[in-house]
Formats: C-alpha cells, structure tokens, sequence
C-alpha cells in the first residue's frame, strides 16, 4: 500500500487492527457487525489488496448492516400500525430493546470512527468525490484498469455518503462527529441541486439531501449554526429552489416525492438557520422564493398526494416516499415542518387559507391524509398540531365543521390512547419522543380541541358550536383519555390537561361523573396534580374539579375521602399565591356542603384551624371563600363550634367589607354559629354580633340591597332562637327602628324572615 501512494495514515496498532478486521471478515466467521465493517473502510478505499468488485461487496455489506441497525429506530407504530404491532408478541417491550440496541450500535460505530484518523480521512475524501470533487489518484489515458478501480470508488463514495446519512439521522452523535471533521457541509449542495441529481443519480441526490439537512438541523439545536458553513450565494439558493419547483412538478405528475421531501427538510433547516442567525437578506430571499398562494396550493397537493399514497400502502410507485423510509423520521415530515415554517414566518398564508375554498379543502384533507398515513414521525407528529394549532388560532370558525367530524376527533383519541403514549415514551425525546414528546402531543392536542373556548383573536364565543363540540367529545370518551395520561406527564405538563378537564367538569355534570368513573380521584393522580409545587394554574384547575364534585352531589363525598387530600388542602390553604388560597376555600366550604362528613377529618387534619386565619387574609377573594366555608363548617352540627370560636371577631369584622357577596357570606356564617346549640353565645355576646347584624340590615335598606338583607335578617333569626341572644336583639333600639322600617317591604321572604324574629 505504500508503494502505491495511498497508504493507511496511523501507526502500527491501528494498522494491525485493520489487518485483523479485514482476516475477520476473510474468514466469515458469522456476520460482522457494522462497526467491524467501519474498521475494514480505510482498506477498502485504498483499492489495495480488495479489487473493485470486492470493494463494493464490503461496502455493500456494511450498507446492509447499518440498515439492519438502525432500520428500527425509525419503524414508528403509529395509527392503525400501533394496534398490529402491540398484538404481536414481540410488543413494543422488544421494540424498545431493538431501538436501544440501534443507539447502542451507532455509538458504537462513532467510536470507532473517532479513535481512527485513518477510518475519518476515507469517509473525508469519499464526501469530496460524491460531490464532485477530485477522486485521487487520477484517471490516465489508455488505463482501462485505473478506470475501473476509480468507478468503483465513485460506487463506494456513494455508499460511504448513504451510511453516513442513515447514521446522522439516527443519532446525534454521529452528527456531532462529522461536524467536527474537517467537511464543508456547504459542499453536499453541489449534488442537492438539479445539476448535482442528473451527474449523481438519484440515490446520492437523496442521501447528500438528507445528510446536508440532519447536519444543518444538528448544528441549530446545538446553538453552532455558524460553524455549518450556509452563507450561500443568493443565486445557488435561487437554483436550489428550481430544483425544488422541479422535484414539485413531477410530484404532482405522481413521478415520487421522495427527494422532494428531502429537500423539503432541507430548505426548512436553511431557512430556520437564517433567522435565528439574523441573516435578514437571505431568510428574506428564501421568504420571497416560497411565500406565494401558488406554492402553498402546491404543497398542500403535493401533502394530500403522498399521505394518501402512504395510507393505500402506495409505496412502490406514485407519489411513493419509500426511499425515504427509515432514514429521517417520517418521509412527510419535510414537507409538514416546511409548510409550518412558512406559515410562521408570513401570515399571509393564513389569511389565503381563510379567502381560498380549494386551500382550506386541501389543508383539512392534508391534516386527515398526514395523520392517518404512517409517514409522520413523532416529531413530524408535533410538528403537523402545532401548525393546525396556528391555523385554528388564525383562521377561527372556519374550521369549526372539521372539529366536529368523527373522523377528526377518532384521530385525536388514538393519539391520546395509552398505547400510543407508551410506545411514544420510549422513543428519544431528539425525534420527539420521551416525557417531552408525550407532553408535547397532549399539550397540543388539547389546545387544539380547547380553543373554541376562548375568545382571544376569534370574537365572540360560539355557543351553539360549543355545545355540539362537547356532546362530540363526551362520545369519543376524551375525559378517560385525558385523567389516564395524567401521571405519565411530568408536573410541568399538566396545565393544559388540567384546565381542559376543569373546562369541562363546569360545563356539565356528566362530565364530572366521566372523571370520577375513569379513576381521577385516584390518590396517586391526585397527589401528582396537587403537589403545591406545580404551578398556580395547574393547582387551581385541579381545585375547581374536586370543588365542582364535591359541589354537586354527596355521593362523590366517599371518593374524595378516599382519595386522602387533606394534607395536600391544609398545604395549600397557606400557599402564597393568593388564587390557589382562594380556590382551597371553595372546596373546603364544598366539602361542607351537603353533610358534616368530613366534619372530623378536617377537624384532625388542622384544615379548620388554617380555614379561620383565612378570614384575615390579604386577597378580598380568599377572604369570601373563607366566610362561605366557615359558614357551612357550623351549618349541618356543632362538632366544630370550638375551633369556630376564633373566627368570631374576624366575622364580624368582614361585614364592613368593601365586597357585597362577602359581607353576605360572612352574615350567613355567624348565624349558623348558633345554628346547632348554645356554645358559642357568650361569645357571639361579647363579639357584639346582634349589633353587628342590625347595622348590615340598616344599610340594606338604605342601598336598597336584597341579598345581604335577607342573608343578615336570617342568622338574626337563628341568634334569636338562643334564649341568651333573644332579648338582647328585643332590647336593641337599632332594631326596633330596622323593623319598622321593612314593614312595608314588599318581599315575602323579607317578611317571613321578620316574623321568625319576632
């Protein structure tokens, strides 16, 4: 070899484990795997002692092996694939073990690529010479065997770039290896264009697309984007996106999409690139290529084309994406991330969207068609939601028939579905999956179906439409689905699935029924939701669905027993945000409700004793709440009357408050103090209650105020039951002048309530 000038570079250690790699592979003992193959590369390129013909047999075999390695990293079960795949009895456990195994052989292989500076100056010289650069050595004239020795290093160069693109967008690892090789990733554009397809053909065109894409992509994430080399001259982006239009046209011929989508992801990554570098005159440029009613129509066909293809198991011919196939996610994902991107960057999509019939067809069908197909990855999963997301957010009522279709909201569910979600999780949250890509999905998902409640940027409330979402919803069962994902997310995901369970429990009973029956008074999911250390918006929708539960029926009273809250509500009545104070209130003057049964339980757990300093607190909110939970505390026994004691003063004190419907709370409570016995009057004596009272039914009438006037008139009547209490309010001359004065009050509660006093 170094006679012949292309020596293996490294010293005596590495040339001995070539050597030895090269007699494991002679002797054919068992297949070798594909790290073994990577050390064989160096002696492969060297065209010495291998022949051409043998030359392409090892890179081939080392093509294969890499496939077989990482080909399951990329079979994503999704949609009706879920279901074949989880009945099988390999199950998604041994998928999972295939797809650890496929990062463990990639790294592997990075490795052994990295500890070997002969293995990184092959795989250097094979990039140049697939794009166009010289081969080494030279071709003479009359040399039929250089010819044939160098056409077969141009067949393993292509080879060589195809590994590397399956590894990249696979791992990042071997992403981070090249990049920290010495190739201008600039160069891969050489064969991206048209020029580069027709001198390459086509299986390079697509491999050098896809490796030029998955090193890009890398090099954002990782924050390096200046070291990828993209200052492109505006004309070769110009060519580029002919390329693009070309590749679009024989799509819609049904000629293939799958270089198409390459170069879908490509394009996202440069333009992605571009505005995070701020580099204005080229994010513009590629702006002004793409952001055009023509090209969205197009890609939009181009989308419904190609998922429909995918969901027929069109794979072979048409709009065919299967070169694509476990190489970079989902073969779609290009062109889902592309059309998002250009949404984002100019909002003049929307609003053709919006104007255009055929667009807004085309666009709900490329939703369906994309989702059901099995050509998403689960990053091109999120992708494709948060670009709906937008457009729901944007485009508005418009949409509001497809939100209603079976078909829609059956997709959502089996999104939704644990199976889906325990096959998500253990994918790498790189590709979107893990705890974030779970997260994510719901996330998504769920704004998606919650956004006819809000009236931000879209008018008013449809109500009509809202009712027939809800019964859409109740049918495809969406409370179960959402209270069953509840402890696979993490405690800074649960704000969106909180807040659209607790938007519906409020709208309707049977909703609050579907939550309880699907176990979401479960202690361990109850826990998760009330950690006091989740954020306040999490803490208060989960307190508004237990208030609502405990709010509407005794019956749901044994479930929130057993479902052992009390430590976390005690907590949480001393919390520092003031809302999540407030909302622990509410449910514990719900719990109070319709019985004393939980009468002890919050008596034993401190949660009265917390209760009563509430009514000193600082936030108006949490102070009416408080008067309406001691008020019922004291309304169904008096087993509480002693910790009740102290709120007394406190009480009294709040019927001066600012608000009305706290004075009134706070009215109602000190009558139900003597409501069940005799215990408290000494106390209701000297806290100078009657008087009190009185002074709120006088003001009632001057402000011509029902409410608190019938609410004060009625705890007189209880006071006045209790003989110690009575002739002090008959002795009051503040009353006997508050009488006579409602004697002519028309109200006939007013007037019954003025009798039981007298």
């Amino acid at each position: 070899r170094e006679e012949n000038g292309r020596g293996v570079a490294g010293g005596t250690a590495e040339v001995s484990e070539l050597a030895a790699a090269q007699r494991r592979l002679a002797e054919g003992k068992g297949e070798p795997s594909a790290s073994e193959l990577v050390e064989v590369l160096p002696l492969v390129w060297s065209g010495a002692p291998m022949e051409p013909e043998r030359a392409r047999e090892v890179t081939g075999r080392l093509l294969a092996a890499v496939e077989a390695s990482v080909r399951w990293a990329h079979e994503y079960p999704f949609m009706h694939g879920i279901t074949d795949s989880l009945k099988q009895k390999e199950g998604k456990e041994l998928m999972h073990e295939k797809v650890q195994k496929t990062v463990s052989e990639v790294q592997l292989i990075a490795r052994t690529i990295d500890r070997s500076e002969s293995i990184r100056k092959t795989i250097e010289e094979a990039i140049r010479l697939s794009c166009g650069g010289s081969c080494g050595g030279g071709r003479g004239k009359g040399e039929p065997a250089q010819t044939q020795a160098q056409e077969g290093r141009r067949d393993v160069a292509g080879m060589v770039v195809e590994i590397l693109c399956k590894l990249c967008c696979t791992h990042q690892v071997a992403c981070r290896l090249l990049c920290g090789m010495d190739i201008k990733i600039q160069s891969l554009l050489r064969v991206v264009g048209a020029e580069g397809r027709a001198r390459a053909g086509e299986a390079l065109h697509l491999h050098s697309t896809l490796l030029f894409s998955a090193l890009v992509e890398y090099g954002i994430q990782v924050g390096k984007a200046d070291a990828c080399d993209l200052d492109i001259p505006l004309a070769t982006l110009t060519a580029l996106f002919e390329a693009f239009r070309s590749e679009m046209a024989a799509s819609l011929r049904g000629e293939g999409a799958a270089t198409l989508c390459a170069l879908a992801r490509a394009w996202t990554v440069l333009l992605i690139s571009y505005v995070r570098k701020g580099d204005a005159e080229r994010a513009e440029h590629v702006k002004g290529l793409f952001v055009s009613e023509d090209m969205f129509t197009d890609l939009l066909r181009v989308m419904n084309g190609v998922a429909t293809a995918a969901e027929a198991g069109g794979h072979g011919d048409g709009n065919a994406v299967g070169p694509l196939r476990h190489l970079s996610g989902g073969p779609c994902d290009g062109l889902v991330w592309l059309l998002k991107e250009l949404f984002s960057c100019d909002p003049r999509g929307y609003a053709f969207v919006a104007s255009n019939e055929e667009a807004m067809h085309l666009l709900v069908n490329a939703f369906e068609a994309t989702l059901m197909s099995k050509d998403l990855s689960p990053k091109g999963i999120l992708i494709l939601l948060f670009m709906w997301r937008s457009v729901i957010n944007r485009v508005g009522k418009a949409l509001h028939g497809v939100m209603l279709r079976d078909e829609v909201l059956r997709l959502m569910a089996m999104l939704l579905s644990a199976r889906h979600l325990a096959n998500l999780g253990k994918w790498p949250e790189v590709v979107g999956g893990g705890v974030q890509g779970i997260q994510s999905l719901v996330s998504l998902l769920l704004m998606i179906l919650s956004k006819p409640w809000s009236t931000s940027g879209a008018g008013e409330v449809d109500e009509d439409f809202l009712a027939k979402l809800r019964e859409r919803l109740f049918a495809h069962n969406f409370v179960s689905l959402v209270v069953s994902c509840i402890e696979t997310i993490d405690s800074q995901g649960l704000s969106v699935p909180l807040n659209f369970l607790s938007r519906l429990a409020l709208s309707s009973p049977r909703y609050s029924q579907q939550f309880v029956e699907c176990g979401g008074l479960r202690p361990s999911r109850l826990a998760h939701i009330l950690r006091p250390e989740n954020s306040p918006p999490i803490l208060v929708d989960g307190l508004l669905i237990l208030s609502q539960l405990a709010r509407l029926s005794r019956d749901y009273y044994e479930g929130l027993a057993q479902a052992d809250i009390y430590a976390s509500v005690r907590s949480l009545l001393l919390h520092k945000n003031k809302s999540i104070r407030a909302r622990s209130c509410n449910l514990v003057g719900n719990m109070c409700r319709h019985s004393a049964y939980f009468y002890k339980s919050l008596q034993v757990h401190g949660i009265i004793d917390a209760l009563v300093e509430r009514l000193d607190d600082p936030d108006g909110t949490t102070r009416k709440f408080a008067c309406f939970a001691i008020g019922n505390a004291g309304f169904h026994s008096n087993i509480l009357y002693g910790n009740l004691r102290a709120s007394i003063p406190l009480l009294v004190r709040l019927l001066g408050d600012a608000d009305a419907k706290t004075q009134t709370n706070a009215a109602g409570a000190l009558g139900n103090l003597s409501r069940n016995g005799s215990s408290l009057c000494g106390d209701l004596a000297e806290g100078n209650v009657i008087e009190a009272l009185v002074g709120v039914v006088r003001s009632s009438v001057d402000a011509r105020a029902e409410t608190p006037l019938r609410i004060a008139l009625f705890s007189l009547g209880n006071l006045s039951q209790q003989e110690a209490l009575r002739g002090a309010l008959h002795r009051s001359q503040e009353w006997a002048a508050a009488a006579a004065a409602l004697a002519a009050n028309t109200d006939p509660t007013v007037q019954k309530y003025l009798k039981r006093i007298k």
